[in-house]
């Protein structure tokens, strides 16, 4: 995309997306990992010890930008965003522990 096509494209955007250009991707992906987290709390069945895993998992997000506040409004994945995130996960190389492909991917301003 050549810089008038980019000019465009972000002149096109919401307020709200034009906000999302500037936050770095590995917060892009504490909203992904959330959203993700609250999916699995919502499992049916899921024990004691695996909700307070999660739940502390959940808390250890939260820091001066990526605030309590912001993890409360964030709501679980759908259906949908979940297989997105699965097709994304299938980029990434077996025993691909970083997850780098899909990272890329699901942080993307296309994606995100």
């Amino acid at each position: 995309m050549d810089d008038e096509q980019r000019r465009r494209w972000i002149d096109s955007l919401s307020e709200d997306e034009q906000i999302l250009l500037h936050v770095p991707p590995g917060y892009r992906f504490a909203f992904i990992t959330a959203a993700l987290t609250k999916r699995a709390l919502a499992t049916d069945g899921i024990k004691v010890g695996d909700r307070l895993h999660l739940l502390e998992k959940l808390n250890g997000l939260t820091d001066r930008y990526f605030t309590a506040d912001i993890l409360a409004m964030s709501e679980p994945m759908s259906n949908l965003e979940f297989e997105i995130f699965r097709e994304a996960r299938s980029l990434d190389a077996d025993g691909d522990k970083s997850g780098n492909a899909s990272f890329k991917v699901l942080t993307s301003h296309r994606v995100f």
